[in-house]
């Protein structure tokens, strides 16, 4: 660790800083948390190494890309098609009338005796991929994450919400720690009616 430098970092790093951004940035980031520990341990290391290795690599090129997603009004037709009853249908109906992040929607621990909710062929739970491979056999541009989008977009156009309920639907943290303190509420009630809402909007029921 004492040997590393700021080329070294550089060097590694160079080939993806621009075509692999996101990748790069937490390569960046967890090197300079190994770096910290091993001056914890008394090494004699550059803690600098990972800030001056930025800005020799410079600004990145990369363009963040939104991930695809379902138009709200276009969700009822998709969550209305045929399903196979398969595993990964069933966990992407799920984040579909839930709109909770992928992972949250795929515990990877058994939440009682029933063992996992969605449980992968081999071991473990299935992934993300396995519910984008569904959507592209059923010709769904969009990506599983995306439907936070769609839900977002509704809660925007077609409720009335305020700005923290709707946010806190989504689990986004709303204002700064001052705020948070003063504001020990977590909106439940008024969630729980937006989300049912959400679910009768996306199963044809609002009609």
């Amino acid at each position: 660790m004492a040997d590393i430098d700021q080329t070294d970092i550089r060097d590694t790093l160079a080939p993806i800083w621009h075509t692999k951004a996101d990748t790069a940035k937490k390569a960046l980031n967890r090197l300079g948390i190994c770096l910290t520990h091993a001056a914890a341990l008394g090494l004699d290391v550059d803690l600098q190494a990972t800030e001056k290795a930025k800005v020799l690599l410079g600004r990145q090129r990369h363009k963040v890309r939104n991930v695809p997603s379902v138009p709200w009004p276009e969700v009822p037709a998709l969550d209305a098609s045929p399903s196979d009853g398969s595993i990964p249908h069933l966990a992407l109906r799920l984040l579909i009338l839930t709109g909770v992040r992928s992972g949250d929607n795929r515990p990877s621990q058994a939440p009682g005796p029933g063992g996992l909710p969605f449980p992968g062929v081999k071991e473990g739970v299935i992934s993300d991929m396995t519910m984008g491979r569904l959507m592209e056999r059923m010709g769904v541009a969009a990506r599983p994450h995306g439907f936070r989008s769609s839900l977002r977009n509704w809660l925007a156009e077609a409720t009335d919400a305020p700005h923290e309920v709707v946010e806190s639907c989504l689990a986004h943290v709303v204002g700064g720690t001052v705020q948070r303190a003063c504001r020990r509420t977590d909106y439940l009630d008024q969630r729980r009616v937006l989300m049912a809402r959400w679910v009768k909007q996306v199963t044809g029921q609002d009609k």
